[in-house]
């Protein structure tokens, strides 16, 4: 299969678009798998931010938490419930508070 001189003037320069068509399809294929990274790693550091922030919500909740539980009030609070609890369980009706080891 031979060429003519009017074929090989239209094959030339089909062939070097059809180069370019083709470098300029992977550069993009290669574009694509750079933009998924990028925006795989915006997801991910979102995501290490947000885990970052609710770690220090929870830490300050826990702390204020536990001043509630440590300031006066609540313990002079708390030390009445535990008072009213032990006076409900040491009243019994029928066993009493001594112990006869005389058999």
């Amino acid at each position: 299969m031979s060429l003519k001189s009017v074929e090989m003037q239209i094959a030339l320069p089909r062939t070097h678009e059809a180069g370019k068509i083709s470098n300029q399809q992977q550069q993009q294929g290669q574009l694509l798998q750079e933009h998924a990274a990028e925006n795989t790693e915006k997801q991910l550091e979102r995501k290490r931010k947000m885990v970052h922030q609710s770690e220090q919500k929870e830490e300050l909740h826990l702390k204020e938490r536990q001043s509630k539980e440590h300031s006066p009030v609540e313990r002079q609070h708390q030390n009445q419930k535990n008072k009213k609890k032990r006076q409900k369980e040491s009243k019994h009706p029928y066993k009493g508070k001594q112990i006869d080891i005389s058999g």
